[in-house]
């Protein structure tokens, strides 16, 4: 994550280098930056539920398997997304807020 963040903050730089209007702070390519993010977490985060899954029902004594491409687990996929743009629209507004401050001082 600290590296997609980091090459979120160097696009930002690199488009105000390219500016001298201080009120024209770029905005950053949030597509691209939600499906790394997302691309980065999914595969962690659904490992994780399945293998968690599993043992809370082995712990319960329950016999089934905890299978994360059944339709009712979808939502961990649809949260994931979710949480990937919220990092991504908080990097930004933040990156932006602290862009806008430097360039007002």
């Amino acid at each position: 994550m600290k590296t997609i963040s980091e090459a979120q903050e160097k696009d930002v730089l690199s488009s105000i280098k390219k500016k001298s209007i201080k009120s024209s702070i770029p905005q950053l390519d949030s597509v691209k930056y939600q499906t790394l993010y997302l691309a980065l977490l999914a595969d962690l985060y659904i490992e994780l539920y399945d293998q968690e899954g599993n043992v809370a029902l082995t712990e319960l004594g329950l016999s089934a398997s905890f299978q994360v491409g059944d339709p009712e687990v979808q939502e961990i996929r649809d949260t994931i997304a979710l949480w990937s743009k919220s990092v991504d629209v908080t990097t930004n507004t933040k990156l932006r807020d602290t862009i806008a401050s430097g360039i007002d001082q």
